[in-house]
């Protein structure tokens, strides 16, 4: 007899190898040996990701103002890794989120970080608007990047104003 658990699992395990979307996080997530961790590709093909900030609770609702939906990481001859992540950002108040992302060897090891800013604007016509944009990240250059496997990006937690709380002019 099957119990739900171990449905959700053959589930799981057979939607990963006869790839289903979202297999490969799944699978690469099984092995990586950093939690939460992606599997990076230096060879500049989109790997799509999902991270978001921290919600924002107003009115009864979560309001996730960054969130990052691809990661784009390149390599130049040099050694010198790069990437792009790919964001939509909600348009609610003045603050700027750091993006953090890190890389890892096979065995979790740390290879390099890089960080940018997420500048997130108060445009307000009675409702938040999301504006596309995409955060650039540079590793720097190291001969340890060719022994990358994995990687994981996070973004910070910040205090937001509500538009209740934003100072009456």
């Amino acid at each position: 007899m099957f119990t739900p658990n171990r449905r959700a699992a053959l589930l799981a395990l057979s939607t990963s190898f006869w790839g289903a979307p979202g297999a490969r996080k799944s699978v690469a997530a099984a092995l990586a040996p950093v939690p939460g961790a992606w599997e990076v590709l230096l060879a500049g093909k989109a790997i799509p990701i999902r991270v978001t900030s921290a919600p924002v609770r107003w009115k009864g609702n979560d309001y996730r103002l960054v969130r990052i939906g691809e990661a784009t990481f390149s390599q130049s001859p040099l050694g010198r890794v790069t990437a792009m992540l790919s964001a939509g950002v909600l348009t609610f108040d003045n603050v700027e989120y750091e993006v953090h992302a890190a890389l890892f060897d096979e065995a979790g090891k740390l290879l390099g970080t890089a960080h940018t800013l997420c500048p997130v604007t108060r445009i307000w016509v009675g409702v938040a608007g999301t504006v596309s944009t995409t955060l650039a990240l540079d590793f720097g250059i190291s001969k340890a990047y060719d022994r990358a496997r994995w990687f994981t990006v996070s973004v910070t937690e910040r205090d937001v104003l509500t538009p209740d709380q934003w100072p009456k002019k």
